[in-house]
Parts: C-alpha cells; structure tokens; sequence
C-alpha cells in the first residue's frame, strides 16, 4: 500500500491508496500553493504511520511536524467527553502522547517510545479542537525529555506534559530509501 503524503512547509496531508497522483490530490496540493509537494512513501514511512488509535480511533492529526517539534491536533467528539461534558484526561493524554511520538520519533532513524509521563491537568477544554505541541528538550543516545503543551482553540490552557523518551533501537528499514 502506498501514502501519498502533501507536505507544504511542515504540514503534511495523508492520501492513501494513491499510487499515482490523481485529480484530488492534484487539487489539495494546488490549493495549499505552489510551494507543494508531493512524494509517495510506503506506509510506515510517515511521521504518524502506525499509530492507528490516536489517529483512526481518536482523530489526532499532524499539523506541524519537524525534528524534535510536533504540533497535533484532535477535534473534540463526543466520545472524547467525561460525565462533565468535558474531554476526559485519557483523550487529552492520547493526543499529547501521540504529538510525543510525532516529535520523537518522525524525522528519526530510532525507534523512541514513552518511559514516564508527568502530567497536570490544568483547566477544562471549552473550544472544539485540542491542539498538543511537544517540544525536545534534551535528547540523549538513550533517552530524551519533552515538554508537551495542550490547549484549545480558544486558547484555554489545558494540560502540560513532560515525557520521558526511551530509545529501543533502530527502526525498521532505518537508512533506506523508503520510495
């Protein structure tokens, strides 16, 4: 199976099933402009390949995407929300872990996965939309900190996050070309 992935600056779009490109994704990448992109990859390649529950499951999407920078978005749905018609912690948590594993993991040859998470919760989200941010602050041969900022679309501050990465070795087909 192949991905056609858009990528205008560090935003990526994910076509799948798109061996060649056709009318759609001729006109996704026309309307992003003219500093567009595309490439095909096979899946598993991509900075999100693999984490179907965040993204299938949860909705959690790549907005930004760099080494050691993720920012991810999820639209809030009701199956995200506690008794208090608020996003409960584990949706929170999915979304933050999930932009971890983007910035981690997404523009490296090594497989980083979480060892230990601090969170605290700081507010209720009231917006549509939560957005996650995860920033390296230090990353080491085996291990690696970041900071994990989430808030809403109107701004409120919802959790913070430091994680613990742990490197568990290279990943697979690290150093090819994955065209």
């Amino acid at each position: 199976m192949l991905t056609t992935w858009i990528r205008r600056g560090n935003i990526y779009l994910a076509l799948n099933d798109s061996a060649t490109p056709n009318a759609r994704v001729v006109e996704l990448a026309d309307s992003l402009d003219s500093g567009s992109s595309v490439h095909y990859a096979r899946a598993g390649s991509s900075p999100a390949a693999g984490d179907r529950f965040a993204t299938e499951a949860a909705g959690a999407a790549i907005r930004e995407a760099e080494p050691g920078r993720a920012v991810c978005v999820m639209p809030i749905r009701p199956v995200h929300l506690n008794a208090n018609s608020v996003p409960m912690g584990g949706a929170v948590f999915t979304l933050a872990d999930f932009a971890f594993a983007v910035a981690a993991n997404g523009f490296s040859d090594r497989i980083t996965v979480t060892q230990q998470v601090s969170v605290s919760f700081l507010s209720a989200a009231r917006g549509s939309t939560l957005i996650a941010e995860a920033r390296c602050l230090k990353a080491g041969r085996t291990t690696c900190l970041y900071a994990v900022e989430v808030t809403d679309d109107l701004g409120a501050k919802v959790a913070y996050l430091t994680v613990n990465g742990y490197t568990v070795g290279a990943a697979p087909g690290a150093g090819k070309n994955p065209v």
